[in-house]
């Protein structure tokens, strides 16, 4: 039998493993991808990427191409029958992407596999894994190919390999949950005898639900949950007229689709694996956690375990961590996928009600929210991921601090700032997986001569493991050096939306959350919490 080596064996091919290989590739750590599939599905099945998934996207260097083929959505509609339509926007959320960008995702699982090919990393189709060992230093993973048996030693195994994951199997964790006793018509196609907007329109009446996403060329994603089509088993095959007659039913509109590129009726249930982690075994996405389509959560959620597995994984791996820090994966997205299972399961509770009495219930929170900039706001933040959060975690207790400051575990928010050439920039636009990112915040030149011996050490001791940010709030910028970089708080964002007071230190993780806050800045408290953010 043919036997290689590698770091990380992702197995699963679709956009959660296809974002860990992403990830890791750009940490410089070498992996193996397989997949049972002989190559990626022509349906989209997901389709909407949220806010935070592209700041990730971002971190990781893979975000343009989507920017380029997505389509941008700002804005939800919610008509109830005989009511006014009622809104919710993206467009004021606090992130350079306060939109949903709408893409297939077989468009994503292209774009991602393309930008593996451009570093010279293939995905091994055709594969099953059939049986993974695991020893003290390593895992075994025994692969069926088109040319035979095949041996992987890795020192790490993602299972990325959706509900019915092998991965899973082996590692002897449950997967409890329940089925949704509803079924979904789907159909991406084009509209006709419906006015729609280029924004998410959803129509909810004592019929049934009606929801139309749009694409590019003037397609649309449609999903129905119809009272007339429920209490019976569904089946794969959805014929066009079906879902026309589905939806003239639901919306009494004289709804016609002249084309249709997929179509298909599915089911959903609801699952979380009792452990995302067994020794060098690790689950994310659907392996580790599975959802109603509601919001569209699932595929984001995946691909923000990946990110935050991979880093920690590099880090371990090159020596620049010790392997505890692996275990903050699961006590982070564990708490995660949990909450988002329980609101998922909440709304298809109230959406799928065919009691008369429901579209009316709906109408009126549905209108309120609308009204109230504050409810709007949490709505539109969670799901865009960006109120997410790990503040709370066991493992960053011994970094909560007093005060008003960013605490440990908190996304850092974009905050607008100038270089020394005099343009505009974020806080966003520096950080980047491969590092950590030390920013001292300081009044002026004398605080920066105070801190110049904290600086220097983080310089030497960490060298490019760690970029440098150091942001004034008044006075005369130095000229930024290699893994240093001066700025200008011209608005007051850290001051104000990080709270941060002068003299002071953040530093933050290469998934771009908060690791700790420190006020006042004194060198050797400094360094020793570095270290054990680091090397915990």
């Amino acid at each position: 039998m043919k036997t290689t080596n590698t770091d990380v064996c992702i197995v699963g091919a679709g956009p959660v493993g296809l974002t860990a290989a992403n990830t890791l590739r750009a940490l410089g750590i070498r992996v193996r991808i397989l997949d049972r599939k002989s190559s990626i599905s022509p349906f989209s099945k997901a389709f909407g990427i949220q806010a935070r998934t592209l700041e990730m996207l971002n971190l990781i260097g893979a975000l343009r191409p989507f920017l380029k083929e997505g389509f941008p959505i700002t804005d939800a509609a919610v008509q109830p029958e005989g009511k006014r339509p009622s809104n919710a926007s993206f467009a004021s959320l606090d992130t350079p992407f306060p939109f949903m960008l709408m893409l297939p995702q077989s468009d994503t699982e292209h774009i991602l596999k393309k930008q593996l090919r451009e570093v010279g990393q293939f995905i091994d189709w055709n594969t099953h894994c059939k049986r993974i060992t695991q020893y003290s230093d390593h895992a075994e993973v025994e692969c069926a190919t088109e040319n035979g048996h095949e041996l992987i030693r890795a020192s790490y195994v993602i299972g990325c390999d959706g509900p019915h994951s092998t991965v899973r199997e082996n590692m002897n964790v449950s997967f409890p949950g329940g089925k949704h006793e509803t079924i979904y018509f789907l159909g991406d196609v084009t509209v006709e005898g419906l006015s729609l907007s280029n924004d998410i329109s959803t129509f909810i009446t004592e019929r049934g639900v009606a929801a139309f996403f749009p694409f590019r060329d003037e397609k649309y994603r449609v999903i129905t949950i119809d009272h007339a089509e429920q209490n019976r088993e569904h089946r794969d095959d959805l014929p066009l007229e079906d879902l026309e007659k589905s939806v003239r039913r639901i919306t009494q509109q004289p709804v016609h689709f002249p084309h249709a590129s997929w179509l298909s009726q599915f089911g959903t249930s609801h699952h979380q694996a009792d452990a995302y982690r067994d020794h060098r075994l690790f689950l994310a996405g659907d392996a580790a956690h599975l959802h109603s389509p509601f919001g569209g959560q699932g595929m984001n959620l995946g691909m923000q375990d990946a990110v935050n597995l991979c880093w920690k994984l590099a880090w371990v791996l090159r020596g620049h961590s010790h392997p505890a820090l692996l275990d903050t994966y699961e006590e982070e997205r564990y708490v995660v996928g949990r909450r988002t299972i329980r609101m998922t399961n909440t709304a298809m509770q109230v959406m799928t009600r065919s009691h008369t009495l429901i579209p009316r219930l709906l109408a009126n929170p549905v209108s309120i929210l609308s009204k109230s900039n504050s409810l709007q706001r949490q709505l539109t933040q969670r799901l865009a991921n960006i109120d997410i959060s790990y503040q709370n975690r066991a493992s960053l207790a011994k970094f909560q601090h007093q005060g008003e400051m960013i605490p440990a575990g908190s996304r850092a928010a974009p905050a607008r700032v100038l270089t020394t050439e005099g343009e505009h920039a974020d806080v966003m636009d520096f950080l980047h997986i491969q590092q950590f990112t030390c920013l001292f915040y300081i009044e002026d030149e004398q605080e920066l001569h105070q801190l110049d011996e904290s600086i220097q050490e983080v310089r030497r001791q960490y060298g490019p493991s760690i970029l440098i940010l150091v942001v004034q709030r008044k006075g005369i910028l130095r000229a930024s050096k290699p893994n240093i970089h001066h700025l200008f708080d011209y608005r007051r964002d850290l001051a104000v939306k990080w709270k941060l007071p002068t003299f002071s230190a953040v530093l933050i993780r290469p998934d771009g959350y908060v690791a700790f806050a420190e006020q006042p800045v004194r060198t050797g408290r400094l360094m020793r919490k570095i270290h054990t953010a680091l090397y915990q």
